[in-house]
């Protein structure tokens, strides 16, 4: 009696173990399925012409667009900056060429209105 209830254990302790690993299994395959759907494929990058200050409004601008385009798409998007802290690039990967299209258009924009402004490490250009 004593070696069927050993048996016994055993048993459920084995049924356990094969459970367990089949949920591993299936946690780690979710976790594959969910990595490949998430993960960014394809970075783009857009440079801006000379660093841009930060806290220029029209990167202040861009900062509150592309936190809009995050809410609504699956986007991925930092923005490069030099050892001084400017900004001289935005790195970007969109689902797809519309998305893209959100990010670049106001980007652009962005990068080109604040090169055009002076900076606060700048002298203003005399006009």
């Amino acid at each position: 009696m004593a070696e069927e209830q050993v048996e016994v254990g055993r048993n459920a302790e084995i049924s356990f173990i094969v459970k367990l690993r089949d949920a591993f299994e299936l946690a780690f395959q979710a976790c594959q399925e969910l990595l490949e759907v998430m993960a960014p494929k394809d970075w783009k990058t857009i440079e801006a012409k000379k660093p841009l200050n930060p806290q220029n409004p029209a990167i202040k601008w861009l900062e509150k667009r592309l936190a809009e385009v995050k809410a609504k798409y699956p986007v991925t998007f930092e923005f490069l900056k030099d050892d001084k802290g400017f900004i001289v690039g935005l790195r970007y990967s969109a689902s797809d060429e519309e998305v893209a299209a959100d990010i670049e258009s106001p980007a652009i924009w962005a990068f080109t209105k604040a090169s055009q402004q002076p900076q606060k490490h700048e002298k203003p250009s005399p006009t």
